[in-house]
């Protein structure tokens, strides 16, 4: 259908094309604006979904209601999907919490004594719904989550709507807002606004928009095609016009919401006006593209002259320096990651920033082709184009790592800078605040008093959030003892250490000068009650400076914080003095800067050790040094990879494309094709099966280790804690027991948990977990019920806390009788986190030499392929050059293969066909002359018969002589000369129409060929003979006496044509067509009948009484061989028009 539409009507079908993607477009602008803009609605569906969610939770309540063993609770809760649309479960018997669905909310058995359904119940980490349903001993409750509100947020803890309401982050809750969120009881839950609109993209409508630029692209493609192949000049003018709407799409953001998708945003790509975003770069680019390959497609040859050759160099070198311009500032003017060693890492800007420069490349390289096809007639093949996109693709990887180098090495500076200011400035602006809410905290004085721990109490509560990027040591110095001793130290030490310090903006705070490589503070907060001092709290807080992604303790960790993770690759080093004072990474650094200390720039890079060194130089005697590990040639080679597979798709839907609006011009489903396409569709199936095979295995091979290794470690803890657990418990001697726990942690690090017999939390290395109300102090239900249920040793299961996902080990601790006291947990959220990075550091490299082998393979089987069936062309090139008749040339070839059979037998067949020609022509000419000569003997025997009946009649009239006899001879005399004659034209004709003399073709003019015969014609009585066309020359390229032949023998048709009782007209007209020279020879004779139309050109037919049949048929013979064609038009009685065209000179 779209070869029928385009080769009908091209622009029509274009003009469809993009009213359909208008259209799109516009479906597309109104659902990102009712996205955007429609708040309300949103809202509205939101409030809707809420009522349904409402319905099914009390259904789920009145059937909860009905169980009675705790198997069915167990089956209803964990295998009903309730977690995935926030449904909580709770049983209460006799004011105590017995069965839980999850751990999420932080709920008590207090938050339950209200009976209100629909209630809205404020939690620590969420906002809930609260419903229930009473029997005679138990209460079931059923919370619905709205919103979590933790107290900060991070990649794992993300406040917002019950996702199954529909409500981005986007919303926030805002007692101003203007948008109303009505709960099901149609009280307002929260007053709403948008935030970070940019950031609200309807899925949809982006996939819209993505259609209605393809449509347009391939409409302007249409369009291109159609108006370059009338001109190049009505093609540039096209081209003059798009880059006019182009212009003002982009002055005005037309259309405005298509222009507000992140992938137009100036902050991750902007270079120039016409390249504002990478969106604009990628439409310009495709748009390049399209004018490049139609210049391609209907680019002529013209002549190579200096000049020419030497403005095709011009073009050339602005062509290169024009993209390479484009892709450097594509890669120095954003923030996007060429990294490809980490390519589940990279973002989707990252593939279309890839995808950027694949148009790019392969639009130069159509670019290229048009101007060596102007200048020299050349037109590229496949084989040489996929040698140029190699080419390409290893030029722009060589450029990329360039590139990326100068990137990182800038980024490194910027990092050094950083490392060498100390101070943070945020940091003091923020503990000013925290100290003001130390300083109030009634609390304090008597935790100090009950020797708390206060460094965790205040860290949890105060130093959160972006302050927790600081290890803080925190000491109380009771306000009547100036000689109290704390680790070695008195308050007087402190305040020595501060006097030596820099004051800062906030209370109380000091920026202590050290040379630790950190980032140091020291506060002093006074303790008061009734005005009385009580306790000077000293608070020594060393910035932790490199943090590198370990998963448990980034929960504690506010987003702000995120900033201050150090790059796992680098190592960093602090030199004073020309000493080391610190150090950090792998990279084992010298005591003294001796080997850094080769120039005292700024900034210095040196390669030492297999690692790149930025020197940053602060003063002559202090310097940072930031090393990464050098890059090897794998960084350059996976580069290569990935362009050559982006280029390769690129040229291959250009070729798609083509293939669909001209089928015929480009596609044929040879054997190279086919043996292509399978090739490299085994080799990508193969790789894909291999890969998600290997995948496969080695993630369940992670996860059988990861589970070995927590099952041992839980096992080894087990047996640590197990005796001195059950005898504390025993005894309820909890302090005791929470000592002995430290003592373990402190020796192991390792984090665990410890939950009495009934769930609940008793002790914990990591208590922020849960005094930050991140999970509910209870245990996981699930692992609860199992090791209840079958008396299970061990318990693996997996968890979550906010969006972070673990696993955790349980095991039950029994005292002597077998019962169960506690429950140890063992979560294992680093190993988790490793687990993560080492398959994704696996997919990646597998990604990366999949990428590499598949471009390898493409490559491989495209030259693979044109040699294999190099052979089988050029037999195909010589079979259809072979003619019947002319010498035909045998294939070389000299292997003894299959292919080598193949020209064997071609070569035998040409023989064989060479001597079958011969046999078959000597044949015909044979046959042609049996023919002719039987003919001949048939008209010259028919005249002979009177003439020998004459000659015998003579004879024996001349016995008598008498005076009638000379009257008599002379007419048998004449009688004689006319049979005579009549037999000597005969074989004139016979031989006329067998010899076909050579013709000898030259330049003539019609008017002096026609006007003599005619003239013949003029003396016949009652016979008129017009010629017209006497006005201008009528030159054609012919042989002169088959010219006569031909006209006198028509012109003798047409007189023969005419009776005798007829006044005869015969006009002659000569036209120019537009390639021909038109003779149109008419009479006014008897016609020609139907039946015998069809055989007028044939040799020995002839519709008179006399004649030979020869002479029409030799005259369409010499018009055929002087590149013309003869044909008549008849109506009988009425006459016959004969047309001749003749090739013009």
């Amino acid at each position: 259908m779209i070869k029928r539409l385009t080769a009908f009507n091209p622009v029509k079908f274009s003009f469809i094309l993009l009213f359909t993607a208008f259209i799109i477009a516009g479906g597309a602008e109104y659902i990102q604006y009712k996205t955007v803009y429609s708040g309300q609605t949103l809202i509205s569906n939101a409030e809707k979904k809420l009522i349904g969610l409402e319905k099914e939770m009390k259904a789920s309540l009145k059937k909860i209601k009905s169980f009675e063993k705790e198997d069915e609770f167990h089956n209803y809760f964990f295998h009903s999907g309730f977690e995935n649309i926030g449904f909580s479960f709770y049983v209460i018997q006799n004011g105590k919490i017995i069965y839980w669905s999850d751990n999420e909310p932080v709920v008590t058995p207090e938050d339950f004594n209200s009976n209100e359904q629909g209630k809205l119940l404020s939690l620590p980490n969420g906002d809930f719904l609260f419903y229930s349903e009473t029997s005679a001993d138990k209460k079931f409750v059923g919370l619905i989550i709205l919103r979590h509100n933790y107290d900060y947020e991070n990649k794992y803890l993300v406040n917002g709507f019950n996702q199954s309401l529909g409500l981005s982050a986007s919303f926030v809750n805002d007692k101003d807002g203007k948008f109303q969120f009505h709960l099901p009881d149609g009280k307002v839950g929260y007053n709403l606004h948008f935030e970070n609109i940019s950031d609200t993209e309807n899925g949809v409508a982006k996939y819209l928009y993505f259609l209605s630029v393809i449509l347009c692209l391939i409409a302007l493609h249409i369009l291109f095609r159609n108006y370059f192949r009338r001109s190049v000049l009505a093609g540039s003018v096209f081209v003059l016009v798009v880059l006019l709407l182009r212009t003002l799409m982009i002055a005005y953001k037309i259309p405005g919401e298509f222009y507000k998708l992140q992938i137009f945003s100036p902050q991750y790509y902007a270079s120039s006006f016409y390249f504002n975003s990478l969106g604009d770069l990628l439409i310009n680019a495709s748009i390049f593209l399209l004018i490049a390959v139609n210049l391609y497609q209907f680019s002529k040859k013209i002549r190579s002259t200096l000049g020419n050759i030497f403005l095709a160099l011009i073009l050339v070198c602005a062509l290169a320096v024009g993209f390479h311009s484009l892709i450097t500032g594509l890669i120095i003017n954003s923030q996007i990651s060429f990294d490809v060693n980490t390519p589940l890492e990279m973002s989707e800007f990252s593939l279309w920033a890839f995808a950027a420069i694949s148009i790019l490349l392969i639009t130069f390289l159509f670019f290229i082709a048009t101007v060596l096809r102007l200048f020299s007639g050349y037109k590229i093949s496949t084989g040489h184009a996929w040698v140029a996109i190699a080419f390409c693709a290893l030029y722009s990887s060589v450029l990329l790592n360039e590139l990326n180098c100068f990137k990182e090495r800038e980024s490194r500076k910027l990092l050094a800078q950083k490392i060498g200011v100390r101070q943070d400035h945020v940091a003091e602006y923020l503990f000013d605040e925290a100290g003001k809410k130390i300083e109030s905290d009634t609390l304090l004085p008597r935790l100090i008093q009950q020797k708390e721990n206060i460094t965790a109490y205040i860290t949890q509560k105060y130093l959160n959030g972006y302050l927790s990027r600081f290890e803080s040591n925190i000491y109380a110095f009771p306000a009547n003892d100036t000689n109290y001793v704390i680790d070695g130290r008195t308050l007087a030490n402190f305040q020595q250490q501060a006097d030596n310090g820099k004051p800062t903006f906030g209370r109380n705070l000091v920026y202590l000068n050290n040379d630790n490589g950190r980032s140091s503070y020291l506060a002093f907060i006074p303790i008061e009650s009734k005005q009385q001092p009580l306790y000077t709290i000293v608070i020594l807080m060393n910035a932790r400076f490199l943090q590198t992604e370990e998963g448990f303790p980034e929960l504690f960790m506010s987003g702000q914080s995120q900033e201050n993770i150090f790059p796992k690759e680098y190592s960093f080093a602090r030199y004073s003095d020309l000493s080391l004072i610190y150090e950090y990474g792998s990279f084992t650094y010298s005591l003294t800067d001796k080997d850094f200390r080769k120039s005292l720039d700024e900034f210095t890079f040196i390669d030492l050790n297999g690692y790149n060194h930025l020197v940053y130089r602060m003063n002559a005697n202090s310097a940072i040094v930031v090393s990464r590990p050098i890059e090897n040639i794998f960084t350059l080679v996976t580069l290569f990879s990935w362009m050559f597979a982006f280029s390769g798709i690129t040229a291959f839907l250009i070729y798609i494309l083509s293939i669909v609006l001209s089928p015929s011009s480009y596609f044929t489903w040879n054997l190279m094709r086919r043996i292509q396409v399978s090739v490299v569709a085994v080799v990508v199936l193969s790789f894909i099966l291999v890969g998600a095979g290997t995948v496969i295995y080695i993630d369940k091979k992670y996860q059988d280790d990861e589970r070995k290794s927590i099952s041992d470690q839980v096992n080894a803890l087990w047996f640590m804690i197990s005796e001195d657990a059950s005898a504390y418990l025993n005894g309820q001697n909890y302090p005791e027991l929470f000592g002995v726990l430290d003592r373990i942690v402190g020796n192991t690090n390792i984090d665990f948990n410890l939950f009495d017999a009934d769930g609940g939390l008793l002790y914990s290395s990591q208590p922020k977990i849960y005094k930050q109300n991140i999970v509910s102090q209870r245990m996981n239900p699930e692992a609860l019920y199992e090791i209840r249920k079958n008396q299970l040793t061990q318990f693996i299961n997996p968890e979550n806390a906010g969006q972070l996902k673990y696993i955790s080990a349980y095991a039950p601790i029994t005292d002597r009788n077998g019962a169960v006291k506690a429950y140890l947990s063992l979560p294992y959220f680093e190993k988790q986190n490793e687990l993560n990075k080492e398959v994704s550091g696996f997919l990646s490299a597998l990604l990366n030499i999949y990428v590499f082998l598949l471009a390898i393979a493409v490559f491989v089987t495209v030259v693979i392929s044109s040699r294999i069936t190099k052979p089988l062309l050029l037999i195909q090139e010589k079979m259809s050059g072979v003619r019947l008749g002319s010498i035909n040339e045998k294939i070389a070839y000299q292997k003894n293969d299959e292919i080598g059979q193949l020209v064997h037998e071609y070569n035998r067949m040409l023989e064989e066909l060479a001597s079958s020609a011969d046999k078959l022509a000597q044949s015909e000419r044979e046959s042609a002359w049996r023919e002719m000569a039987k003919q001949v003997a048939h008209e010259i025997k028919n005249p002979l018969t009177p003439m020998k009946l004459s000659v015998q009649h003579l004879q024996r009239n001349l016995q008598h002589k008498d005076d009638k006899d000379r009257e008599f001879v002379n007419r048998i005399s004449e009688t004689l000369i006319q049979q005579i004659d009549t037999l000597s034209a005969i074989a004139t004709s016979f031989s006329d129409f067998a010899k076909m003399p050579q013709a000898k073709p030259e330049k003539l003019d019609l008017l002096q060929i026609i006007t003599p015969i005619a003239d013949l014609y003029r003396e016949i009585p009652n016979l008129e003979i017009k010629l017209s066309g006497n006005n201008e020359a009528h030159f054609v390229h012919a042989d002169k006496d088959h010219l006569n032949r031909i006209f006198s023998n028509v012109l003798k048709n047409a007189l023969q044509a005419i009776p005798d009782e007829r006044k005869g007209k015969i006009t002659i007209d000569i036209k120019n067509t537009i390639n021909d020279i038109r003779i149109e020879i008419s009479d006014n004779g008897i016609g020609i009948p139907d039946d015998k139309k069809d055989k007028i050109f044939i040799p020995n037919f002839t519709t008179k009484s006399s004649g030979t049949g020869l002479g029409l048929a030799m005259v369409k013979n010499l018009v055929e061989q002087s590149g013309g064609k003869v044909w008549f038009t008849t109506e009988v009685n009425s006459g016959t028009t004969f047309y001749i065209d003749l090739p013009k000179a």
